[in-house]
């Protein structure tokens, strides 16, 4: 049996590591329809995040492969079987209000800062560092192991379909894209889009907010006809403080501008945020009688369904949670979209069926989409062989968990959600000043390395 002490080697790189890291966290990459172009059907910037990746696995002797744009890979090793560690070098936009630049990539007080600090370009590099190690070492390899890089994780996992249709499927592997000691059952992932015409008096002309479906919206405003809407800025301020938000009143003496600053978290975690949207619509449905306010106003803070008479849960993954991601009126037609997390045990169909009894004669639900929760048992040998890697290099003995959360793992045939998050750290996933521990990422590294030691270089029982 072959000994090393992971952690020391993890640490001997840390310098090497946080330089790496902050080149990688400096790249705004951020999904950009505009200037999507064949090798680049994401934009430019998240095409330069993955070829940045791919470049480093050429500079340290991987053998690498770009899949037109969409993904990519980098691997080690010998034999028929693989292993794959599935990570994404694409983030969520920014949003607002940091403290310091997003993509500067700061060190503080032991911190990396920027957006992709713990989702997922730290854990990404982690995983990378410790193929490094690996490889560096010399130890022989029963089995190859494949990085693979998708591009589009945040948006429709557009890259890793494109990426399956022609690669090789893992015969297991993980995501590090969550926390420790493992999430082995993520809920399924539903987009919901409702549609409905605006009342015709005319007071609300515009209304707008949200980026991303799987994101609470920080922000939101809209426009009225000052004529109609009788209000003045005192009563906006006023209302603002009862709600607890930051509000914005401005007026021309034909329109009236309201905006509203609320508070950004993961949209499978819509009780950490304060939604910018639903709040608006909430102050302004008792002012306005219009459909698109009112369907907003009853979905404003019904972070598990209950207030709408649809309780879905488990004993396994919880319950279900309901975040509006986006909602915008123009043209006298409203557009809003929700984003729901549901239990990996309940069917997709009573999902369904509870979107649709949201809807009224004058907002119906469009469209929604699905994605299949995961769940592998915790006896499973792929569980059991990581969390021995964790319980290894860190003493511990942490329960196993579960999450809203989407990770690549349900892209490979068996697969979890293993680290980066330690279970006493701060989840910052698409939060103002994301960030990471560093010491926290050179641990992961050791974790990841014994991990694909286990999988990879040992023979099986």
């Amino acid at each position: 049996m072959i000994i090393m002490s992971w952690f020391n080697q993890a640490k001997a790189e840390k310098e090497n590591f946080i330089k790496d890291l902050q080149q990688f966290l400096q790249i705004p990459s951020v999904l950009d329809e505009a200037s999507a172009k064949p090798g680049a059907p994401f934009g430019d910037d998240i095409r330069q995040a993955l070829e940045y990746m791919l470049n480093l696995g050429k500079r340290e002797g991987f053998i690498t492969k770009n899949i037109e744009g969409y993904a990519g890979h980098l691997e080690w090793g010998t034999g028929e079987e693989l292993i794959g560690i599935l990570c994404h070098v694409d983030v969520v936009p920014e949003g607002d209000h940091w403290d310091m630049s997003p993509y500067a990539a700061e060190v503080r007080d032991g911190r990396i800062y920027a957006r992709g600090a713990q989702d997922d370009k730290g854990p990404t590099m982690a995983a990378f560092y410790a193929l490094k190690i690996l490889k560096d070492s010399g130890i022989p390899f029963m089995r190859r192991v494949r990085i693979i890089f998708g591009t589009d994780e945040e948006s429709e996992w557009r890259c890793v379909n494109r990426y399956f249709e022609t690669e090789e499927m893992p015969m297991l592997g993980f995501a590090p894209d969550a926390s420790f000691p493992m999430i082995y059952a993520e809920k399924g992932i539903s987009d919901a889009i409702f549609t409905g015409k605006a009342d015709t008096s005319g007071t609300l002309l515009f209304f707008a907010g949200g980026n991303r479906l799987n994101m609470v919206p920080d922000k939101a405003y809209c426009i009225l006809c000052a004529k109609q809407f009788q209000r003045d800025e005192m009563w906006f301020t006023q209302i603002c403080a009862q709600y607890h938000v930051q509000g914005h009143f401005e007026t021309d003496g034909k329109e009236v501008k309201l905006s509203l600053k609320g508070v950004s978290a993961h949209g499978s975690e819509p009780q950490r945020g304060k939604n910018a949207v639903t709040t608006l619509a909430h102050i302004l449905h008792t002012e306005i009688s219009d459909a698109g306010l009112d369907f907003l106003a009853r979905l404003h803070e019904d972070f598990y369904g209950e207030k709408n008479g649809f309780v879905l849960k488990d004993t396994v993954s919880g319950a279900l949670t309901l975040n509006v991601g986006k909602a915008i009126l123009q043209e006298g037609v409203w557009e809003i979209g929700a984003n729901i997390r549901y239990p990996v045990t309940v069917s997709f169909d009573k999902v369904q069926q509870a979107m649709e009894n949201l809807g009224t004669t004058a907002f119906r639900l469009l469209s929604i989409s699905n994605m299949e929760p995961l769940y592998i048992p915790a006896d499973h040998p792929l569980v059991t062989t990581l969390l021995q890697a964790y319980e290894a290099e860190t003493g511990r003995k942490d329960p196993l968990g579960t999450t809203g959360g989407g990770t690549y793992a349900r892209a490979l045939k068996t697969g979890v959600a293993f680290g980066a998050l330690f279970p006493d750290e701060e989840e910052l996933y698409h939060q103002r000043n994301e960030s990471a521990s560093i010491d926290g990422l050179i641990r992961a590294i050791a974790i990841y390395a014994r991990a694909i030691y286990a999988l990879a270089c040992k023979k099986n029982d």
